[in-house]
């Protein structure tokens, strides 16, 4: 008999497949329209009202988690946009300067070859994830021979890289900061989604004699939605 009363005992908001958008609407519209419901007439009621208030809390919660987060993925694109860039500059930098080297060292002499050991291409190939290691070793065989070179070039190349570095620190550590938004906002959606119930299941209760009023206090469209999916997941129950 148990199983003919699963689906009646699953939360729908946990199962409800829509995005942050809609559930924050759904929820906003709940608490809109439970803000009608006095601590008089059912016994019930009080406990109600505590839970508005839970309600309203999370939801506060819920709603500035979000904010930071898409808050913090503007930031991380904007930390992106400039890695990329000072990328470009440097792949730039390291093409424009081969003419003044191969003005002090001749292609195929032993000091080009250690600066540009597989030639422009390898710098110009470089990815995100390898040109700190090139260019850290293109402003090293500068350095060992500084002497042949304005001391402009060196300090150059180096403000170039520490720049690179301060970047892809920044975005590394907005790229962590987007992770702990997002967790902590699916964190606060799921504790809505469990206040959510509890409110229909007290509200259930208090309209036992009349449960279809309960569908006034909710967006009946998500809700139908959550049952859709839960009965393509649940077994039909053989009689």
């Amino acid at each position: 008999m148990f199983k003919m009363f699963v689906f009646h005992f699953a939360n729908p908001f946990l199962s409800l497949k829509i995005g942050d958008d809609k559930f924050d609407k759904m929820a906003s519209v709940h608490m809109k329209l439970i803000s009608v419901i006095t601590a008089g007439g059912y016994l019930l009621n009080p406990m109600f009202i505590e839970y508005r208030t839970a309600t309203n809390s999370l939801y506060a919660q819920y709603s500035a988690s979000r904010g930071k987060k898409a808050l913090n993925i503007s930031q991380r694109s904007g930390k992106t946009i400039s890695v990329n860039q000072l990328v470009k500059n440097i792949k730039n930098f390291i093409s424009l300067k081969e003419g003044i080297i191969k003005n002090k060292y001749r292609v195929g002499t032993p000091e080009y070859e250690e600066i540009y050991p597989i030639g422009k291409s390898e710098y110009n190939k470089a990815t995100k994830k390898n040109i700190i290691k090139l260019f850290k070793r293109f402003i090293d065989s500068l350095s060992v021979h500084k002497a042949d070179f304005d001391a402009a070039l060196l300090a150059e190349a180096q403000a170039l890289y520490d720049n690179l570095m301060q970047a892809m620190s920044a975005q590394s550590g907005k790229k962590g900061e987007v992770k702990d938004t997002t967790s902590g906002t699916k964190e606060l959606r799921r504790q809505l989604a469990v206040q959510l119930y509890k409110n229909m299941l007290v509200l259930l209760l208090i309209n036992a004699e009349n449960p279809e009023k309960v569908k006034d206090y909710f967006d009946e469209s998500f809700i139908k939605h959550a049952a859709k999916v839960t009965q393509t997941v649940e077994q039909p129950v053989n009689n």
